[in-house]
């Protein structure tokens, strides 16, 4: 009877009715590994993918809504298309070469196809079109909420994948393709970022009052930069510029020594002579382990970009916003003289590709050699 059974199993998968829908589809890592895959290959042939999003709770709650769910989906997706779990609250399914017109198609057959009880909300995301999961269609996502009869300790509130309409200034990208910062690197950012700040507390005082004495303004320069997914945050560092900086930007583009969206040029009119002095030592920068503290940035990871230059970004350099931005990376230790903006996001992306803590330690244990040498430094 049990080879029987064993053998049936075999040629006959959809008989078995011990193994539960939603542990048959791909688990998160298998799933995001796909998605990353897929991803390599749009980005390469020009094709596209959407990616629709099941918010259904814990795999461990409502599993009877869960499997259902997923057994409509396994009838409605073609052989090419792929589901798995995004994480512990939803689940996801690759359309290839789907544009949202056509994941919202798939939404309509399911609900169509799915009793009330069962149905969920769900948001679609678009790549390369776009990476702003879209508002809840009306028309299309009416009703879609699955009834969760179990608690899900004392609270059914739901991972929510979608950010909120007024931080999409600059956003891009799906919160899918983030790096999952890891405890030991967020630890390691609290413990060094407070211990700088404590240590260089007397000279960050003395570079406050000599700001603050030598030219008019403000001692500290905030602007807003694109952190993880182009979220815009506050970015920290001592000023160095004069006021109307900004404004004269525009007039200077011709100077661009640069290539890409970036902006930089030697003996910048616009730089006072501290400013001079505080950019060949970095000495403007140290405000910035304040923003580590805080949590918008880290230690080490790509440099934060301006507004403006995401919006000029090409699909492929979308890559560096994928991780939370740093003091220091790769490029500031090894290439400060590079004048390709190409070749900084390849850096970047290679930094993504190897991080680890040890790795880290060592690029923050020679961005103090880099700094004194005052290569391409301005």
């Amino acid at each position: 009877m049990i080879l029987q059974q064993t053998f049936d199993n075999c040629l006959f998968p959809g008989k078995r009715k011990n193994i539960p829908e939603a542990a048959s589809i791909k688990s998160a890592a298998a799933f995001q590994a796909i998605l990353t895959k897929e991803r390599a290959r749009v980005d390469r042939n020009s094709h596209v993918f959407s990616l629709v999003v099941f918010k259904v709770g814990p795999q461990d709650s409502c599993m009877d809504s869960i499997n259902n769910l997923v057994y409509q989906l396994k009838k409605q997706i073609r052989i090419t298309d792929e589901i798995g779990w995004l994480d512990n609250g939803s689940i996801g399914v690759l359309l290839f070469n789907s544009l949202n017109a056509e994941a919202k198609m798939f939404i309509e057959k399911i609900k169509g196809n799915c009793p009330p009880n069962i149905l969920c909300k769900c948001s679609i995301s678009t790549y390369p079109e776009d990476m702003v999961e879209h508002p809840h269609d009306e028309g299309v996502h009416r009703g879609l909420e699955i009834p969760c009869h179990h608690s899900l300790s004392g609270s059914t509130s739901l991972p929510d994948h979608q950010i909120a309409k007024d931080d999409q200034v600059g956003l891009r990208l799906q919160p899918v393709f983030f790096d999952k910062m890891t405890v030991c690197k967020r630890l390691s950012d609290i413990i060094v970022s407070s211990i700088a700040l404590v240590a260089l507390s007397p000279l960050i005082v003395a570079i406050a009052i000599a700001v603050k004495l030598t030219s008019k303004g403000p001692v500290f320069f905030t602007h807003k930069r694109a952190g993880l997914g182009g979220v815009p945050f506050r970015f920290l560092k001592y000023r160095t510029m004069y006021v109307d900086a900004e404004d004269k930007k525009a007039s200077l583009m011709q100077f661009n020594e640069r290539t890409g969206p970036v902006f930089k040029m030697e003996n910048d009119p616009r730089i006072t002579r501290l400013g001079v002095f505080l950019r060949k030592w970095s000495l403007d920068e140290l405000p910035q382990f304040i923003n580590v503290l805080m949590g918008h940035m880290s230690l080490v990871g790509p440099r934060p970009p301006t507004l403006d230059e995401v919006e000029k970004y090409d699909s492929w350099h979308n890559y560096r916003l994928e991780i939370k931005p740093g003091i220091t990376c790769i490029w500031q230790v090894y290439a400060r003289h590079e004048k390709s903006f190409e070749n900084w996001v390849r850096l970047d992306i290679k930094y993504r590709q190897k991080q680890s803590f040890l790795f880290d330690m060592k690029l923050l244990a020679l961005t103090l050699p880099a700094v004194l040498s005052r290569r391409g430094a301005s």
